[in-house]
């Protein structure tokens, strides 16, 4: 399932269901595959460590090969205890780094608000100096990185949601809404105050890498000395690493889904496994400037496209809201459970196989209308 997917059957036009399968694969396949290992290759050659890239990139295909050979399923099982883990422990260390530094709580507001409205030539150069200008930065900067951590109305996380295995899709729904918050509230709000309460803020401007600039701020607010500051490396090193190794794993398996859309589920997914494995390769020993640009460009043109789509398929999802609502108020002990067979809610008869019973899959349904039973 995902955008590509509802894109056909809900608005059916396969062209524009392509055309963002097209960008997905770009943006997900191949971009932010060079982007995350790019970070974790800026971190084991940071200061601390002082790791080659060129090793790096060794490492990475080597720990990318298996589970990306392994498929889909695989990467599900992996990262299922992996990311939530990591997600805890990292902003219990920003909570920790506040309790440290909750003298320097005003000072971070501060910079903040002085940040986004110009009152502060550190971050902003001097052609959008003044309010106005700072603001529209702040906005068109904050817009771009959001994407890139939510993915909000960008259309990627629907490619794993589909796969979830719920008996309500709006319970789904909530979980995904859910996520937004918590990556945006409290994973990048935690990098934040981290960031602005560990590193003197003159020496800021000074990092072009914001993995290392997260790594430097932890350690100088958590570490006294060498041999606690060499204890908080290893440990904050080990955590950021399995993020960026959960990342591009999750970014494979969002490319893989639209990868089969456009050439069959049955097809071999071989080139696009090279692909991913290439660029996480090239991506660890390149700088990524440049790349950067481009995925914000793919990024941007996936959510125009996936935006449009949901405008006119907003109906259903309001309906399915609407159903859920109105059984939770039934206070079944088994909760909502979804049907769309005459379901007053929603806007017509779904025309699948999929939620035809209560709580998902009729095989009856599946078997009268192929030939000889044979769709699985």
């Amino acid at each position: 399932g995902g955008p590509a997917f509802y894109i056909q059957r809900g608005l059916g036009s396969r062209t524009w269901g392509v055309i963002f399968a097209v960008l997905l694969i770009f943006a997900y396949g191949f971009s932010f595959e060079m982007i995350q290992a790019n970070s974790i290759s800026q971190l084991a050659n940071s200061e601390y460590l002082g790791f080659p890239v060129w090793a790096t990139a060794l490492i990475l295909v080597l720990l990318t090969l298996p589970l990306v050979v392994g498929g889909v399923r695989k990467i599900a099982e992996f990262s299922e205890y992996l990311a939530p883990a990591m997600a805890l422990l990292y902003v219990g260390m920003g909570i920790l780094v506040i309790i440290l530094n909750y003298d320097r709580i005003p000072f971070v507001f501060r910079e903040i608000f002085m940040g986004a409205f110009g009152q502060s030539n550190t971050y902003m150069p001097p052609a959008v100096a003044g309010a106005g200008g700072a603001f529209i930065a702040a906005i068109t900067t904050g817009t771009k990185r959001g994407l890139f951590t939510n993915e909000a109305g960008m259309g990627s996380a629907p490619n794993a949601a589909a796969i979830a295995t719920v008996r309500h899709p709006a319970t789904q729904g909530m979980i995904q809404a859910l996520g937004v918050f918590v990556d945006t509230m409290l994973v990048c709000t935690s990098t934040a105050f981290i960031i602005l309460m560990s590193v003197p803020f003159w020496d800021k401007q000074n990092h072009v890498d914001g993995a290392v600039l997260t790594m430097d701020s932890i350690v100088t607010s958590l570490g006294s000395n060498s041999t606690t500051q060499t204890v908080v490396f290893v440990f904050v090193m080990v955590m950021m690493v399995c993020f960026g190794y959960s990342t591009i794993l999750g970014n494979y398996t969002y490319a893989e889904t639209n990868y089969k859309f456009i050439v069959g589920v049955d097809r071999s997914t071989l080139p696009l496994k090279l692909l991913v494995i290439a660029s996480t390769a090239v991506g660890a020993i390149l700088p990524l400037k440049s790349v950067w640009s481009i995925a914000d460009w793919a990024t941007a043109l996936m959510a125009l496209v996936n935006l449009i789509a949901l405008i006119f398929l907003g109906k259903w999802a309001v309906g399915a809201l609407r159903d859920y609502r109105a059984q939770m108020k039934t206070n079944d002990p088994d909760g909502p459970i979804f049907c769309s067979k005459n379901n007053q809610y929603l806007p017509g008869e779904l025309p699948t196989r999929v939620w035809t019973t209560p709580g998902g899959f009729d095989p009856a349904w599946d078997t009268a209308t192929s030939p000889a039973g044979t769709v699985k």
